[in-house]
């Protein structure tokens, strides 16, 4: 069987994303693009060559993932269908330019910058004339400092067909060498170095940024061999080894622990501020840290599979995605150097001098500040978000998050509390006892990720039920769970569930209804076909749920809709209570994307909030998918647009006012680069500046758009709701979680924060 050349790296229906090290060439992924569009059913395909990948959207009605990989397959010959994961050497081989070093760039403009100040002294206060001919030293300088500009502009010529800012500085640059000026065509190429430098400097600082939220430092493991500790790299570590991890360490893979415990703290995965106890059974990531305890570790997933690598290799794929604000720059570069060629053409008919039209050129043939202008904001901004457990996925989310007026809530998890807990058992049978009812259905349970599983698993956990393993299992979605424990067949869901089985719910009718009445989800649990018990789950409002949906009806959002499975007694009651304007119960997952759908037809731009799971093909639909509650689900981090790693609500609000001010950045930039070019080009037209203030005034523009961008490393909200963020009276300061005394007091305290802050502080005092 041949091996295919990409992988697919997320998949669900009518959506996949697929990656390539050959799509990294852009003539390829415009082939690849154009021959998908041309296929009945495919509804878009977003590709992008910076990071080799394609997002292909489909009509899976129409045309299969199937049919859609085997065209995939026809668009490359044969010979590049080499291995599934290309190694280091064979992508650097591929064709794919090597980056740059931002070391060795500023190595060379630091060069750069001293041999120009060295022959300004020279011939300013030196008053020494400067030798300025085609083969003087300055020039062969200027050629061996530009030859990267002067290389991209032929590359633009040859392989693009099209005209770019590089061009032009480049015949600007050669101009002005042939007329005896390398002086002149010295600076431009350091201004032109130097945009480039600042460009490069702040995309790696947001990644450092990023980088050192997510780091994984640790350079050994001790991985057990019979029992015995051994020490092996990192890098060495295989899927099922036995790692062991003591205090003070971090945990070099993502996996489950297999014995000991131990307190860990994850609060840049999970995002919760005091250490969490873990124990057998367990699951642990990459990159947290042990804080007291000692554990031993099966890897699940190690290297580049890890959860931060992940999340890492993503956030790269962010700042090389460029947004709709970005091509802005573009097109007003382009713009302003088609005017420099007119008013350069101008000023030499009117003027006669070729002093001045150098002035000119020099001003006009260097817009890199309206290159700067978005991407250096673009790129803060993402890192800004990224320090707050918020990963956005790319520019183009940044900027559309903060225009839609439309917002969808899931309920479980997203609106509500993400620990449900139980508030009713009901069991008409005699012979069946509350701990048989709760270990078969925590049994059943035992591998499900759905907030009303974890309910069911804390209790039985509290009544110290052994929970037996299950040996095998079947999810039915929107449904429930089905699974053989002990030779026996057990049904764990809601009556939809019980209905497709063919189990009556006879006498539970009435308790069903009074259930749902008090607003619980009602749980059905059925043993071999025969009904054994009902479950009854609460799950509270989410601390600040009410203040938040406020909060963003007074900032932009005009409707607010709650979508969710559950029955629609228990989501109008809520909805009322969280005062939202419509409210879309009882539906499958694809259900709450046809809403969606239903929503974009009418013209409405709307986001999705949900879990990352169930709601995974809903937030693919939206004009933009927030997963709440992401630290740790690979599910959510692929599904969504924007994904928030705790389930913290002042988030969304948070995000969009980023969005507003990035793009109010933006267009700040843009003045300034616009304005103090055409500035520059009146006064170099009319003689007033000389070609040298021409070039420091690009470096003054450059500099104020840079250090204007850096305002959004430090941007926070002016106001947000207080319940959200309450105030520790031990700190003083905002906490994103409740405090360690409210832990205390307990958990129904804890995650009921919101309507008891004022108990906490009392109990404070």
């Amino acid at each position: 069987m041949a091996l295919s050349y990409y992988r697919i790296r997320h998949s669900i229906p009518g959506r996949m994303r697929v990656k390539s090290f050959l799509m990294k060439n852009q003539a390829r992924c415009i082939t690849v693009s154009d021959a998908l569009k041309e296929m009945r059913g495919i509804v878009a395909v977003t590709s992008n060559p910076v990071v080799g990948s394609a997002v292909i959207l489909y009509d899976e009605k129409r045309v299969t993932q199937e049919t859609v990989l085997a065209k995939l397959d026809e668009l490359f010959p044969a010979r590049y269908h080499l291995k599934r994961e290309p190694s280091v050497k064979a992508v650097a081989g591929s064709g794919t330019p090597k980056p740059r070093s931002l070391l060795r760039d500023l190595l060379e403009v630091s060069a750069l910058a001293f041999i120009a100040v060295y022959y300004l002294i020279k011939s300013v206060f030196g008053k020494t004339a400067i030798n300025q001919t085609v083969f003087s030293l300055p020039a062969l300088t200027t050629v061996f400092f530009g030859y990267p500009i002067l290389k991209k502009a032929v590359q633009d010529i040859v392989e693009k067909k099209k005209y770019s800012l590089h061009q032009f500085m480049a015949f600007t640059a050669i101009v002005a060498i042939f007329m005896a000026e390398a002086l002149t065509a010295l600076e431009i190429i350091f201004i032109m170095r130097l945009g480039s430098l600042i460009k490069d400097y702040i995309t790696e600082r947001s990644r450092r940024a990023i980088r050192n939220i997510l780091s994984l430092n640790e350079k050994e493991a001790y991985q057990v061999i019979d029992g015995v500790e051994v020490a092996i790299p990192v890098s060495e570590l295989k899927v099922a080894d036995i790692v062991a991890v003591h205090t003070g360490e971090r945990i070099p893979a993502d996996g489950v622990i297999v014995s000991g415990h131990a307190t860990i703290d994850d609060a840049h995965i999970t995002g919760r501020s005091v250490p969490e106890y873990r124990s057998t059974g367990s699951k642990v990531f990459a990159g947290t840290v042990v804080h007291d305890g000692a554990i031993h570790i099966r890897a699940e997933k190690v290297g580049k599979e890890t959860y931060l690598a992940r999340v890492l290799e993503m956030v790269e794929e962010s700042l090389a995605t460029r947004a709709p604000v970005m091509d802005q720059g573009d097109v007003l570069s382009a713009r302003l150097t088609r005017l420099g060629i007119i008013v350069s053409t101008g000023t030499l008919i009117v003027t006669q001098s070729i002093y001045r039209v150098l002035t000119v050129l020099l001003v006009m043939s260097c817009p890199c500040a309206t290159v700067l202008a978005a991407s250096t904001a673009v790129s803060a901004a993402i890192a800004n978000a990224a320090r707050k457990n918020i990963l956005v996925k790319g520019g183009l989310y940044l900027e559309e998050v903060g225009k839609p007026d439309v917002i969808c809530f899931d309920k479980t998890g997203t609106v509500t509390c993400s620990q449900p807990e139980i508030e009713s058992i009901v069991i008409h049978n005699k012979k069946v006892s509350e701990h048989e009812l709760i270990g078969a259905a925590a049994s059943a349970e035992l591998h499900s990720h759905h907030p009303l599983a974890w309910a069911i698993r804390d209790r039985a956990k509290e009544m110290e039920i052994e929970v037996l393993g299950h040996a095998a299992c079947q999810v039915i979605v929107g449904r429930g769970m089905e699974a053989i424990v002990n030779g026996h067949k057990i049904l764990v869901g809601n009556k939809h569930l019980m209905s497709m089985r063919g189990i009556r719910i006879g006498r539970y009718e009435k308790d069903t209804d009074r259930l749902i009445t008090e607003g619980q989800s009602t749980v059905f649990v059925a043993r071999s076909g025969k009904l054994i018990g009902l479950i009854g789950i609460k799950n509270r409002i989410r601390p600040g749920a009410r203040r938040i949906i406020k909060y963003l009806k007074n900032n932009g959002i005009r409707e607010v809709h709650l979508i969710t499975g559950d029955q629609a007694i228990v989501a109008d009651k809520m909805a009322k209570e969280l005062k939202v304007d419509f409210c879309h119960a009882d539906l499958l997952p694809e259900d709450k994307a046809a809403v969606i759908e239903k929503l974009t037809r009418e013209g409405k731009l709307p986001i999705m909030v949900g879990d990352g799971v169930n709601d995974a093909l809903a937030m693919s639909k939206a004009h933009i998918g927030i997963a709440m509650g992401a630290g740790g689900s690979d599910v959510a981090i692929e599904a969504a647009d924007i994904a928030l790693a705790t389930s913290e609500l002042w988030k969304i609000s948070y995000v969009r006012a980023l969005s507003k001010e990035t793009i109010a950045i933006i267009e700040q930039n843009y003045g300034i680069a616009t304005y103090s070019n055409l500035a520059g080009v009146i006064l170099g037209a009319m003689g007033l500046i000389t070609p040298l203030i021409g070039g420091f005034l690009h470096i003054f523009h450059s500099a104020g758009i840079w250090l204007n961008s850096t305002r959004l490393l430090s941007f926070d909200m002016a106001e947000l709701p207080p319940v959200s963020r309450p105030v520790c009276a031990v700190s003083g300061k905002l906490e994103s979680e409740p405090c360690a005394v409210c832990a205390i007091i307990g958990r129904k305290d804890k995650e009921d924060i919101g309507e008891r802050d004022d108990k906490c502080l009392n109990i404070l005092r």
